[in-house]
């Protein structure tokens, strides 16, 4: 088939394959519309995946601690103590990987705890705690995991989802309600 268009400039053929200016920003505001509306739950995925890896960090690190008492009759608030490796930035009680950052209470609330950094600075926004021990003045019992969301709406929802069903509200916390439940 001949195309007829003529090219005013002088000695082509104007091509009918090549995109409009208008396609090209349509396309452009679609893609940016899907985006826009794929991010939100590319966030909650991964904090869920981080929260998940939390939980089994702090799962391992209080059977550690079991372990450690069975030995020494005591807990200990000192990571090298432990027979388990967390990371070469672990002092004392703290122990900072990746986002989050890691606590031995084993003294006040037998709970070992992780608090979530998304900032990168030191902040309390969501903590999620392991009981290690049991303890007469907490509702939270020996094996059990506490998601604390601060108040804020989308950790509420994280820390039901991480329950399930099966998770009850204690208020006793510092900081708000969390929500308690046993895997």
């Amino acid at each position: 088939m001949k195309n007829n268009r003529k090219n005013s400039g002088g000695g082509g053929v104007l091509s009918k394959n090549a995109f409009t200016l208008i396609e090209l920003l349509v396309v452009v505001l679609i893609i940016g519309i899907l985006a826009a509306v794929a991010l939100p739950q590319y966030t909650k995925t991964v904090l869920r995946s981080r929260m998940a890896e939390a939980m089994t960090n702090i799962k391992g690190l209080g059977e550690a601690e079991r372990r450690y008492f069975m030995e020494n009759e005591k807990y200990t608030l000192n990571f090298e103590e432990l027979d388990i490796s967390m990371s070469d930035s672990c002092t004392g009680s703290f122990c900072a990987v990746g986002k989050f950052a890691y606590f031995l209470d084993l003294d006040d609330t037998k709970n070992v705890t992780a608090y979530y950094n998304s900032s990168g600075q030191n902040t309390t926004e969501l903590a999620i705690s392991y009981r290690v021990a049991p303890d007469a003045t907490f509702d939270m019992k020996e094996g059990e995991f506490a998601c604390l969301p601060r108040g804020k709406a989308n950790y509420i929802a994280l820390c039901k989802a991480l329950a399930g069903s099966n998770y009850r509200t204690d208020s006793s916390f510092f900081g708000g309600t969390g929500y308690v439940w046993r895997p």
